[in-house]
């Protein structure tokens, strides 16, 4: 990983640790005092904190060294047939003096 990665990685965990603790006080206070309100934005928290561990998982797979695939070589090019008789090829020989 490089330092720019490494320093990333650093603020998303903390920031993760930030939220996970936010999340119990809430939840804990929500659910002792009864406030419903408190106790869902404690489990909001909860979800923040998951987008902290998917931005992890990003800058990890954003450090990984960049794979090259031959693409051109798998590369099949299919046409349907065409359709004798539509609306879209009367009005294509229309378009080209064919009828």
């Amino acid at each position: 990983m490089t330092a720019r990665h490494t320093a990333v990685s650093r603020v998303l965990f903390r920031v993760l640790i930030l939220n996970l603790a936010v999340a119990v006080a809430k939840i804990a206070f929500g659910y002792t005092s009864g406030a419903i309100s408190i106790l869902s934005d404690g489990f909001h928290s909860l979800t923040d904190a998951a987008s902290n561990v998917v931005g992890l998982v990003g800058v990890r797979a954003a450090a990984r060294p960049m794979t090259t695939i031959p693409i051109a070589d798998a590369i099949i090019h299919i046409e349907p047939p065409p359709k004798r008789g539509s609306q879209a090829d009367v009005a294509d020989e229309k378009l080209a003096g064919k009828v």
